[in-house]
């Protein structure tokens, strides 16, 4: 049996545009691009979820760090960190989006 001329034509797109779907796909699973922000760390204890801590910068966007190492765990610290913000997700503790420490260091 032989297809119609227009659903050939359409097999002939549909395929390249599937193909090109799967790539856009892998795509979105890169890891985030570094950022580097200065701001203080806050410990917010939350309501229904927490404690957690955040990284609140000067124009008080925040961000909540997943993996803040202990020495760093001080309410109120000045710091400059470069992070892997993760901008898909949202967190229920400090209602903002979760970020992976790369690097942190005090500012004096």
């Amino acid at each position: 049996m032989r297809l119609p001329q227009l659903a050939q034509r359409l097999v002939v797109v549909a395929i390249p545009l599937a193909l090109a779907s799967c790539n856009l796909h892998e795509d979105a699973q890169a890891p985030p691009a570094a950022e580097v922000v200065s701001g203080t760390l806050q410990l917010n204890r939350g309501v229904d979820v927490g404690p957690c801590w955040m990284i609140v910068m000067t124009d008080q966007s925040s961000y909540e760090l997943n993996d803040l190492a202990a020495e760093f765990q001080v309410d109120g610290l000045a710091v400059q960190a470069t992070l892997h913000v993760h901008r898909d997700q949202i967190t229920l503790c400090s209602s903002s989006f979760p970020a992976d420490v790369v690097h942190i260091e005090r500012l004096e």
